[in-house]
């Protein structure tokens, strides 16, 4: 009887952290895609578009959790099940976008040289070259 008392307690923590890690989702995807003024929001938004990797992978296995531990309380209500699976991955699709969006290409130095030519340093003004990297 104990150890089912503390399995249910545990079971209700868990649900407890994944409804915040959701709350907070929505925080951080509404400051991701909207501007808001708040000196915290500001800060965060500089951060925010660097871990939308991390942040998409943590959302899904938030509501991989969260719809393991649901469906043993409501089996017979299924739409509980639907409503967080389409809520968890639209929370992780939405912050995958940042990272989708980024261009990137496997040959970037190759494509660089064809831009701008493989001598582009020398064209670079004497006055200038200080300020540039080695």
């Amino acid at each position: 009887m104990i150890k089912f008392k503390k399995m249910n307690i545990l079971k209700i923590f868990l649900i407890g952290i994944c409804v915040l890690t959701f709350i907070v989702g929505i925080y951080f995807t509404a400051i991701l895609f909207f501007e808001i003024p708040d000196g915290l929001a500001m800060t965060l938004s500089y951060f925010l578009g660097q871990i939308s990797g991390f942040l998409t992978i943590l959302y899904i296995l938030t509501t991989i959790l969260l719809l393991k531990l649901v469906s043993t309380r409501y089996k017979k209500k299924a739409w509980i099940s639907k409503i967080i699976l389409i809520f968890g991955f639209s929370l992780a699709l939405l912050n995958s976008l940042p990272l989708i969006a980024t261009p990137f290409s496997i040959h970037a130095e190759n494509e660089f040289n064809l831009a701008y030519g493989s001598d582009w340093r020398s064209t670079i003004p004497n006055q200038i070259e200080s300020y540039m990297s080695p």
